[in-house]
Formats: C-alpha cells, sequence, structure tokens
C-alpha cells in the first residue's frame, strides 16, 4: 500500500478522509481504521511489516491514534449506534422490511468485529440514544459476529451435517 511510505500527516489526512466518506470501498483502509478502533491489539514484527497495514511502527500507530481521537470517537459512536440497531430490531420482521443501507465504512468494520470488540468500545463511548433506523444486513452482521464466537460450532459443524444426513436417510 503506497500509503505506508507517506508521513504521518499525510496518513492522517488519508484516514481523516476515510472516516467521513462512508461509502468508500477501500478494505485496506477499513482494516487500518479497525486496527485503531479495537482495543488489545497485540503488535508484533509482522504486524507493522504487513503490506496492507498502513503504521510502520508503534509509536507512529499511537501518535496517529492520538491526533483522530475526535474522529475516532464519533466513527465509533455512530458504528454502536447501527449495531445498537441491528440487535434492537433483529427480531422485529416487519420493521427488517424497511431497511436502508449501512454505509460501506461501517459495514467493513462490522464485518470485521465480534460481540467483544463492540462490548469494548461499547464501554468506552457512551450513546445516550439511538435511533430507530432499521438497516441492511443486520442480521447477517450480528450472525457473523456470533459465528466467531461460535469455534465448537465451526468445529462440530460437518459431525453435524453428517448426522443430520444419516437421520433423514432412514
Amino acid at each position: 500500500m503506497e500509503l505506508k511510505q507517506k508521513t504521518t500527516a499525510e496518513k492522517v489526512e488519508a484516514l481523516k478522509n476515510y472516516l467521513v466518506n462512508e461509502d468508500t470501498e477501500d478494505l485496506e483502509l477499513a482494516l487500518n481504521i479497525f486496527n485503531l478502533i479495537k482495543r488489545g491489539n497485540a503488535f508484533g514484527d509482522s504486524f507493522f511489516a504487513h503490506e496492507s497495514i498502513i503504521f510502520n511502527d508503534i509509536l507512529e500507530f499511537v501518535n496517529i491514534k492520538n491526533t483522530l481521537a475526535p474522529e475516532l470517537t464519533a466513527f465509533c459512536k455512530k458504528l454502536l449506534v447501527i449495531y445498537y440497531n441491528a440487535i434492537y430490531r433483529c427480531n422485529d420482521f416487519e420493521k427488517r422490511q424497511e431497511t436502508k443501507p449501512i454505509p460501506t465504512i461501517y459495514r467493513h468494520i462490522l464485518y470485521q468485529a465480534d460481540f467483544l470488540t463492540m462490548s469494548q468500545l461499547a464501554m468506552e463511548y457512551k450513546v445516550d440514544n439511538f435511533t430507530n433506523e432499521t438497516y441492511e444486513n443486520g442480521l447477517d452482521i450480528l450472525s457473523a459476529m456470533a459465528d466467531k464466537l461460535s469455534l465448537f460450532n465451526k468445529f462440530t459443524q460437518p459431525l453435524r451435517e453428517e448426522e443430520n444426513k444419516n437421520g433423514n436417510e432412514s
């Protein structure tokens, strides 16, 4: 990614632009935003060496994160509003029919996230209220998050499918 070679100020500007342009399709920048908002990152040498990561070292990462703090706060609050709406409306079939699209940047981040990440964000960024908007793919996003927590389910899925197949044949 050519952004890795840019100055810290240029990276900050690019990330600021990405945060306000909700419909950009840049998955690599989404990954970098996700790393900025995620708690408990493990930074080894391989993290900064990865071609998709725009940060050169931990110092630059922290500097960019601190510089973008207001923008990241606003972003996280909107991310939480979309997440809360997905939870609130997941069992309301009629409301799920009246949906609007999740802005691309938020959709990319939510598909990367899991319940632990969202819980950590919820503890840090208080959202006083949220609209009763219903977004497309809300249930899909919650399902994707649930799948990430269900390693046992992933390991046993082929066994259950085989058992169901054998049970249906008798």
